[in-house]
C-alpha cells in the first residue's frame, strides 16, 4: 500500500503506513526498504535504541540505521565501540557489513558516503577496513572511476574481478556435482593449466572461456549463468608475487566451492550457505611461487546465488595482486 502511495507522488499517506510497517517489522528490515524508496523515517534509530535496550540486538543495528539514514558520524561513534584489533568481524559487524557493500551499491548520497568509507579505513580492525575497502571500490566503479576501484581492491586484497575468466554452466546432478570432476577440472590438473582460448563439448553444447565482466558489485557473480539451480561453473585467474612466500586466503562463497593454486587444493568446502555479511568465510594457509600464480575457482550452485570472492591476505608490501606484467 505504501508502495503505490509513492507511485502516486502521495507521500504522506505513504509514510503514515511506513510508520505503521516499521513498528511490526524488523527496523533495519524497515530501513533498507525506505531508503531504497527515498522515504526517511527519523523513528528507525530510536526504535532500534529501544531494541538494543531491550537486549534484542547489538549496537552495530543501531550504527546500522544512522549509516542508512546518512547520519555517518553517529554510525562511526558507534562502531569504534564495536571495533575489535582482529581479522574476524563480530555477528554484528558482519551484518554491518554487509548492509554496507548494500548501501554502497545503492546511495545517491556517492559524496558523503564516500567520507564515511573513509574514515571507516582509517579504524582499527582489519576486516573493519577491509569492508571500507571493497565499498569504497564499489563507488568509484559506479562513477566510472576505474583505476580508483582497482586501487581499492588492492587495499583490501581482493583478486581483481576484471582479471577473472569463466566457462559454464554445467549441470550438477544431485548432490555430487562438487565432487564430479568436469573438462575445466581435468585439463587443469593433468596439464597444470588453462588453454584459455580452447572450448569443450558438454552433452551437445560446445563452451568456451570468456571474460567475466564486472558489475558494482566486488563479487564474481555468475547468477547470469545459472539455468535450473543446480549448476556447476568455474573460474580462472592469474596473480602475480614477487617472490615464494606464504600467505593466507580469505575465501567467501554462495554455495559450495573449490579452490586450487598451482595445481594444488586448498580450499574444499561442501555447506552451502549465502554471501549476506560474509568478509572470509574460510581463511586457509596457501604457498605462492614467485611471479605466475594460477588459480582456479569450481563454485557449485544449489539454487538461489550463485557467487564467489576471493582475497590474498595479509598482501605483500611489495606485491601487486592481479595478471603479473
Amino acid at each position: 500500500l505504501a508502495r503505490a502511495y509513492l507511485r502516486k507522488e502521495e507521500k504522506e499517506k505513504a509514510e503514515a503506513i511506513y510508520v505503521k510497517w516499521v513498528a511490526l517489522e524488523d527496523p533495519l528490515t524497515a530501513a533498507r526498504e525506505l531508503v531504497e524508496r527515498g522515504v526517511k523515517l527519523e523513528m528507525v534509530p530510536k526504535l532500534c535504541e529501544k531494541l538494543i535496550a531491550e537486549g534484542k540486538g547489538p549496537r552495530t543495528r543501531l550504527a546500522e540505521a544512522h549509516m542508512l539514514l546518512r547520519e555517518y558520524d553517529q554510525a562511526i561513534e558507534l562502531l569504534r565501540e564495536e571495533v575489535k584489533l582482529s581479522e574476524e568481524l563480530s555477528p554484528g559487524l558482519s551484518s554491518f557489513y554487509g548492509q554496507l557493500l548494500w548501501l554502497a551499491e545503492r546511495t545517491d548520497d556517492v559524496e558523503g558516503f564516500e567520507r564515511f568509507c573513509r574514515k571507516l579505513a582509517e579504524m582499527s580492525g582489519e576486516a573493519v577496513r577491509m569492508s571500507a575497502h571493497l565499498a569504497l571500490s564499489i563507488v568509484r566503479r559506479r562513477i566510472g572511476d576505474e583505476a580508483g576501484a582497482r586501487e581499492e581492491l588492492e587495499k583490501a586484497g581482493l583478486i581483481d574481478p576484471s582479471s577473472w575468466r569463466i566457462i559454464g554452466p554445467f549441470e550438477s546432478p544431485g548432490v555430487a556435482g562438487l565432487d564430479l570432476p568436469y573438462p575445466p577440472e581435468k585439463e587443469y590438473l593433468s596439464k597444470g593449466g588453462i588453454d584459455l582460448d580452447g572450448e569443450c563439448k558438454w552433452f551437445g553444447r560446445r563452451l568456451r572461456w570468456r571474460r567475466y565482466r564486472p558489475g558494482p558489485s566486488t563479487d564474481i557473480d555468475l547468477s547470469f549463468l545459472s539455468l535450473s539451480g543446480w549448476e556447476v561453473a568455474y573460474a580462472y585467474a592469474e596473480i602475480g608475487s614477487p617472490e615464494e612466500r606464504t600467505a593466507k586466503l580469505g575465501v567467501a562463497k554462495d554455495d559450495e566451492i573449490k579452490v586450487w593454486i598451482n595445481g594444488e587444493e586448498v580450499c574444499a568446502e561442501p555447506r552451502s550457505w549465502g554471501m549476506w555479511g560474509a568478509v572470509d568465510q574460510h581463511i586457509v594457509p596457501v604457498k605462492l611461487k614467485a611471479g605466475r600464480n594460477t588459480v582456479l575457482v569450481k563454485i557449485v550452485n544449489r539454487g538461489g546465488g550463485f557467487s564467489f570472492r576471493l582475497r590474498i591476505l595479509p598482501k605483500h608490501p611489495n606485491g601487486k595482486l592481479g595478471r603479473p606484467e
